[in-house]
């Protein structure tokens, strides 16, 4: 509900006052852990990554899941929330409060950054020599000592924040060959 936009993490094998349990992580339970991302329970499918850390203690399997863009999120059917201390399914207004929030702050469909695509997935080559120079006046073009995804972010065709171009960057430079 606070709408951070900040990573969450969940630390499996360390105890509620941060010790380290003395679990191992083995490949069955880093597998099962992460299968939950598309298991079928969580609508969106979250993106979510999961990593083993060893210590002497013991192992940590941290699980860390990205903010969606589309909320609310829901497992099994349901929207749970965390509103400082307090854990619970959503109310029908927690879940409007979410869907309008979404709905206030949702890009445009071609300014989303597409999270599967890098910068290799575009012509950068032909946004170099052809696009910038029509887009940008020349005399700012050339003072411009910005990265080129700096420059593309500034063209709403890259999200710095996710590193990734965005739709309108695949659709019209888009590596598809």
């Amino acid at each position: 509900m606070p709408g951070s936009g900040k990573k969450g993490y969940l630390l499996i094998g360390v105890y509620d006052d941060g010790k380290i349990s003395g679990m191992k992580v083995d490949d069955a339970l880093m597998k099962r852990i992460s299968g939950i991302r598309s298991d079928g329970n969580i609508l969106p499918l979250p993106v979510m990554t999961t990593e083993k850390v060893q210590a002497d203690e013991g192992d940590v399997l941290v699980v860390e899941v990205t903010p969606s863009f589309d909320t609310p999120v829901r497992y099994r059917g349901r929207t749970f929330i965390r509103i400082g201390p307090r854990r619970d399914i959503a109310s029908a207004e927690e879940e409007r409060i979410l869907a309008e929030r979404c709905a206030a702050s949702l890009p445009t469909f071609d300014t989303r950054p597409c999270r599967e695509a890098t910068i290799d997935d575009i012509d950068t080559e032909t946004i170099v020599k052809e696009y910038l120079p029509k887009a940008i006046d020349a005399e700012t073009l050339a003072t411009d000592s910005r990265s080129l995804k700096e420059q593309l972010a500034s063209l709403r065709l890259f999200n710095i924040q996710w590193d990734c171009p965005t739709f309108a960057a695949l659709i019209m430079f888009g590596n598809f060959i």
